[in-house]
C-alpha cells in the first residue's frame, strides 16, 4: 500500500520546466532526466557543471558522453569515460587500472606478453588467447556457446574469423549460443561459414540457433531439412512469437493445413497468427480489446489530475505502478486514469493487470489528428509509445510518435511551423502531427506501409541501401516476401515492422477496411 500512497503523492506535483543543475539534480535517476542532461549540455556550461552532470546520468550512450567529452578537458575526464575512449596505442601508456578499464578485445592482436601481464580478468586473457590462435574458429567451436557468443558479440572486424569453412563445423551442436548463431546467419556477412552449416544436421542447440538454421535451409539448402529445424523450435520454444513463426513457416514449406490450425490456436497476437487466423476464417485465441469495451464505459471527458506531458511526473508514477504485484491495487491505481486524455496511461495499469495476456487497440487523442493514413499513424503510434504522450527513449526519441529530438527543428521548418521546442514533443497533438507529417513524407519514396515501417524505425538510408540487392523481396521467389523480411539487418526493425504492420491491418479493419494479408504484403514484390 506504500507504492500506491507515493503514486497518489506523484500525481499531485507539477513540474515546472526550468532548466538548470537544480533542476536536474531534482529529479529521479532515468531517463528522462538523461535526456534534460543531454539538452542542458547543448548550452556554454562550465566543465565543473558538466562532471557533475556525469555522475547523474542513468544510461550512458555516444550522444551524451560524445557531448560529455567536449565539455571536459581529457585531464579532467572521470577515469572510466578517459580509459574507455582510448585506443591501443594510449591505453599501453596508462596505468594498469586504466589498461583494465579501456582495454577492448578488439586489441587481443596488438598486444604483446608484458601487457598482457597487466590484466587480470582471467575470462578475458582467456579470450585473448583465442583470438591469437591461428585457428579461432574452431577452438570456439570446441568451447562453449558462451565462448562463441562473447568473441562474436565483442569485436568489430569478425569476417576473419567467422567467414571461414572451419573443418571442425560439427562441433557446432550440444551448445547455448544466446543468440549470437541467430545474428550471424541473419546477418549474411558470412557465407563460408553458413554454406558450411548446410553440409551436417545441427543437433542439441538453443531455439534462435535452430529458428535461424531453419532460414539458412529455406534460403540455400533444403526445405527438410528446414522443416525438420523449425519443428524442433515449435516443440522446444518457450517464446511465443517464436513458436508460431516456426509453425507458419512449417505450414509456408508443406502447405499442410494443420501447421496453420495449429497457429490459428495461439494465444500470441502477432503477425503470424493474425494471418493463421484470418486465413481460415476461425475465432482468434488472443484477445483484442477496443475502444467500445465494457473496461471503457466509465472514463470521464473532463482533464486528469496531473500532467500528461511531464515526463517526470510519468516517471514517477509509471515506477511506482511496476512495483505493485496486487490485483486489487490494481483495480485502484487504474481509476486514477479514467479520463479521456489518459486512456493510454489508464492501458498500461491494464496490461499490468491482465499480464500482457490481451492487446488493446484504442484511438486516443483522435480529435486532435489530422492526416491522409489515420491507421498507419495508430500503427506506428501505438508500436513507439503506447500512446503515452511524454514517453522518451534512451535514444531521445520523444512522445507519442517518437520524434528523433535531432529532427526536431528540420521537420518544424519543412511545415513552416515557428517557436517548437522540444518539450512541445509531450503535446499529443504536436506529436501526431509531427509524425503524420514524417510518415507522409515516407510513403513518397517507399509506397508500402512495410518499408515505411523499416524507415520510420532504422531510418530511411538503412532501408534504401538494402533494397539496392536485387534478390531481396523477389517476385520470382515464391517464399518472398516473408523470407526477406526474416533476413533485415537491423533486429529491432526487423521486428519493430512485424508489429506495426500486425496494427496497421488491426486498425484498418476498425475503421472498415478488410486487408488480405497476403496479397497485401505481396505488394512489395518487384
Amino acid at each position: 500500500m506504500q507504492t500506491y500512497k507515493l503514486l497518489i503523492i506523484a500525481l499531485s506535483f507539477n513540474f515546472l520546466f526550468s532548466i538548470d543543475i537544480g533542476f536536474i539534480e531534482s529529479k529521479p535517476k532515468a531517463i528522462p532526466r538523461d535526456f534534460y542532461i543531454y539538452q542542458y549540455l547543448q548550452n556554454d556550461i562550465s566543465k565543473e557543471d558538466a562532471l557533475k552532470l556525469y555522475d547523474l546520468i542513468d544510461h550512458q550512450n555516444s550522444k551524451i558522453i560524445n557531448i560529455l567529452k567536449s565539455k571536459i578537458p581529457n585531464e579532467m575526464l572521470p577515469k572510466e569515460l578517459l580509459c574507455k575512449s582510448m585506443s591501443y596505442k594510449e591505453l599501453v601508456k596508462s596505468d594498469d587500472e586504466c589498461f583494465n578499464i579501456g582495454f577492448k578485445l578488439d586489441y587481443a592482436k596488438e598486444i604483446d606478453s608484458k601487457n598482457l601481464k597487466r590484466l587480470s580478468n582471467e575470462k578475458t586473457l582467456r579470450y585473448i588467447n583465442i583470438l591469437k590462435s591461428k585457428n579461432t574458429l574452431e577452438i570456439l567451436l570446441k568451447n562453449s556457446g558462451e565462448d562463441f557468443s562473447v568473441i562474436y558479440n565483442s569485436i568489430k572486424s569478425k569476417a576473419n574469423i567467422f567467414n571461414i569453412a572451419p573443418k571442425n563445423i560439427v562441433e557446432i551442436s550440444n551448445k547455448n549460443y544466446l543468440k549470437s548463431l541467430y545474428h550471424l546467419i541473419i546477418s549474411k556477412q558470412y557465407p563460408k561459414f553458413t554454406q558450411a552449416l548446410l553440409k551436417i544436421n545441427v543437433v542439441g542447440v538453443d531455439d534462435w540457433s535452430f529458428y535461424a538454421l531453419g532460414l539458412n535451409e529455406l534460403e540455400f539448402g533444403s526445405k527438410q531439412k528446414a522443416m525438420k529445424y523449425f519443428s524442433l523450435v515449435q516443440k522446444d520454444t518457450k517464446i511465443k512469437l517464436l513458436r508460431d513463426k516456426a509453425l507458419f513457416w512449417q505450414y509456408k514449406i508443406s502447405s499442410k493445413i494443420e501447421f496453420l490450425k495449429s497457429l490459428s490456436q495461439s494465444d500470441n497476437f502477432n503477425l503470424y497468427s493474425l494471418y493463421a487466423v484470418k486465413k481460415l476464417n476461425v475465432e482468434p485465441k488472443y484477445y483484442l480489446i477496443f475502444d467500445n469495451n465494457k473496461l471503457f464505459k466509465n472514463i470521464n471527458k473532463s482533464k486528469a489530475p496531473f500532467n500528461i506531458q511531464n515526463p517526470f511526473e510519468w516517471q514517477i508514477i509509471s515506477s511506482n505502478i511496476s512495483q505493485v504485484k496486487d490485483k486489487e491495487a490494481l483495480v485502484g491505481i487504474s481509476k486514477l486514469f479514467y479520463y479521456k486524455d489518459t486512456l493510454p496511461h489508464l492501458i498500461y495499469v491494464l496490461n499490468r493487470y491482465f499480464n500482457f495476456s490481451k492487446s488493446f487497440f484504442v484511438m486516443p487523442y483522435k480529435d486532435d489528428l489530422i492526416c491522409d493514413d489515420i491507421n498507419l499513424v495508430y500503427a506506428v503510434a501505438r508500436q513507439e509509445s503506447g500512446f503515452i504522450p511524454s514517453a522518451i527513449s534512451k535514444s531521445y526519441a520523444l512522445g507519442i510518435m517518437q520524434i528523433i529530438s535531432s529532427n526536431v527543428d528540420n521537420f518544424a521548418k519543412e511545415q513552416n511551423i515557428s517557436n517548437i521546442t522540444f518539450d512541445n514533443m509531450f503535446e499529443p497533438k504536436i506529436s501526431l502531427q509531427f509524425g503524420a507529417y514524417y510518415l507522409t513524407h515516407l510513403k513518397k519514396e517507399f509506397k508500402h506501409p512495410l518499408f515505411v515501417a523499416y524507415a520510420y524505425n532504422g531510418g530511411p538510408t538503412f532501408i534504401r541501401n538494402y533494397l539496392k540487392n536485387k534478390n531481396v523481396f523477389d517476385a520470382k521467389n515464391k517464399l518472398d516476401p516473408w523470407l526477406s523480411m526474416e533476413f533485415i539487418p537491423y533486429e529491432e526493425s526487423r521486428f519493430y515492422a512485424l508489429n506495426v504492420i500486425a496494427n496497421y491491418i488491426v486498425y484498418n479493419e476498425i475503421n472498415g477496411n478488410i486487408i488480405d494479408i497476403e496479397s497485401f504484403l505481396k505488394e512489395v514484390l518487384r
